[in-house]
């Protein structure tokens, strides 16, 4: 199975999710993603949110998610191409963000 374009935006060295860190679930992701005090934790947690994304995220989630940070559409562009209000695909990107999240924090439990 080839990579879905999500993955692919994850995987880019240049990938700077944390530009786009906006509210909790951001900022919880981004605390793992970016440990200052645990290199080798931050780049298990990249190698991991690629497959979290594949794997545990909706066909949906994923394209909202890639279209958001990989493309840098905001929600009213996003909600546009999809045919939907702009609320629905903020809460398509918060169920996002909250299962890469707990996949993340599940991975990194202490």
């Amino acid at each position: 199975m080839g990579e879905s374009n999500a993955e692919v935006i994850f995987l880019k060295p240049k990938f700077t999710f944390i530009e786009n860190c906006h509210g909790i679930e951001d900022k919880n992701i981004c605390e793992i993603l970016f440990d200052s005090t645990d290199s080798q934790k931050a780049v298990q947690a990249k190698e991991i949110l690629p497959k979290v994304i594949a794997n545990e995220l909706t066909a949906q989630q994923r394209e909202v998610i890639s279209l958001y940070y990989g493309e840098r559409l905001n929600m009213s562009e996003i909600a546009e191409n999809f045919g939907v209000s702009v609320n629905a695909v903020s809460e398509i990107l918060k169920c996002a963000k909250k299962t890469i999240f707990r996949f993340l924090r599940y991975c990194f439990k202490e």
